[in-house]
């Protein structure tokens, strides 16, 4: 699906009045451009006691738009609309304070994220947080690029130190990258091939006020590959994993998530689970499917989606359960063991140490049951068995999470369940 963004006034045709053309807009201006014809929504203020907020945008393969305002007046004209499908990049923006880092995980585990992109202002420098943020990207294994921005506000000197800080951080034995600084478009395309093959850390300097380095952002976001290989999880079993779970006026219970697996079709009749009473799965039918905010007739693995469930309350769908074909058979479980790596902690980890596990877009206190080792520090590794304290969850083998309690930070990986049952 090809898409053309920008502002109003400078997309609406020169037969609308200069007033018109000039009105500010309440969000960025987005037509979607698919097959024969879509559609695209937007809202335009109140001007001179008429209200133009339902607005319907047209488009076919020759670029000729309709506007539809809601008043029924209806206009026609050409809009640079691209005439083949383009990458669309989703953006997640996630919180850099101490405080908010229940988020940030979240999102690095919740969202399948292809790639991280750490920001950092080129005048406060590399800081505490940001170097905790590396550390679970790189733990994740997410490749990670980075962004030094405000160089116009900060002195020579101030950006010169931080750039040598991160640098030497990236050359640290325990990270083993190679900063690779971006100043021309051969190296966006050299970094943009090899960083999720190689140990490469591109970074850029940029500023938001002069625009430099904007550019070659731009170009390397579109020449970044999928890391991900969705497509030959297709023809797999549907599998949805939920991440918000919203009650509409309506409409009933919506779900919204990723796609991991497999392709969603309203009227799909799915297995929903685990259970917060028994831990069971039970079938229910998607009622609609959206993407992108638009009504869809299907969506496919790799994709985030919302699902309109069909005689599902509310109250008994949660954030970490997922939708799943019958023929998959899934089950939860009480238990896992993992590989862990304890990143940062104050004094030692033993048996009934809790924390919370963030585990894609499973969020939930557990206990430490078992360890291979007495006690564990900070950098120390070992496999241990976590159990989960409130109820059971479904998760996947290989999946990596992030777990933490207080100042206490680590990764780890799934490698097996207690349950043998489980483990079919």
């Amino acid at each position: 699906m090809g898409w053309a963004r920008g502002r109003v006034p400078d997309m609406l045709p020169n037969s609308l009045s200069s007033a018109e053309r000039d009105s500010p807009v309440r969000h960025d201006f987005i037509v979607f451009a698919g097959g024969d014809t879509s559609q695209g929504l937007m809202s335009l203020p109140r001007k001179r006691g008429v209200a133009y907020v339902a607005v319907l945008i047209q488009a076919d393969g020759t670029g000729l738009l309709r506007l539809q305002y809601s008043s029924g007046a209806s206009r026609k004209f050409c809009l640079p609309v691209p005439p083949f499908p383009a990458q669309i990049i989703t953006l997640v923006d996630l919180a850099g304070h101490a405080k908010y880092f229940k988020t940030t995980a979240s999102g690095l585990t919740g969202h399948l994220p292809d790639y991280a992109a750490v920001v950092i202002g080129a005048n406060a420098g590399v800081i505490g947080m940001c170097k905790e943020h590396l550390g679970v990207a790189l733990a994740l294994q997410i490749p990670t690029f980075f962004v030094v921005t405000k160089v116009d506000l900060a002195p020579a000197h101030v950006a010169k130190h931080s750039l040598d800080t991160l640098t030497t951080i990236l050359k640290h034995p325990s990270i083993r990258k190679k900063p690779f600084m971006i100043r021309s478009m051969d190296d966006v395309i050299t970094c943009a091939k090899h960083l999720h093959t190689s140990n490469l850390a591109p970074i850029f300097v940029t500023s938001c006020v002069s625009g430099v380095g904007l550019d070659l952002i731009r170009t390397f976001l579109d020449l970044l590959p999928q890391r991900h290989q969705w497509s030959t999880k297709r023809a797999e079993g549907a599998q949805f994993m939920i991440n918000e779970v919203f009650g509409v006026p309506g409409v009933g219970t919506v779900v919204s998530g990723t796609v991991r697996s497999g392709v969603i079709v309203p009227g799909s009749v799915l297995t929903l689970g685990p259970d917060v009473s028994d831990g069971t799965f039970k079938p229910c039918a998607v009622k609609s499917v959206h993407f992108k905010r638009l009504p869809v007739d299907h969506v496919v693995a790799g994709q985030t989606a919302s699902l309109a469930l069909k005689k599902v309350k509310r109250s008994g769908v949660r954030r970490g359960m997922i939708l799943a074909d019958p023929g998959l058979h899934c089950s939860a479980g009480w238990e896992f063991e993992a590989e862990i790596a304890v990143l940062t902690h104050s004094t030692t980890i033993q048996t009934r140490y809790q924390a919370v596990i963030h585990c894609e877009a499973v969020r939930q206190s557990a206990q430490v049951v078992g360890m291979d080792r007495d006690r564990l520090r900070s950098g120390d590794r070992a496999t241990v068995r976590f159990r989960f304290l409130q109820h059971p969850e479904y998760l996947t083998p290989g999946a990596r999470f992030v777990f933490r309690e207080g100042k206490t930070k680590g990764v780890g990986r799934v490698v097996g369940f207690a349950d043998e049952k489980r483990k079919a």
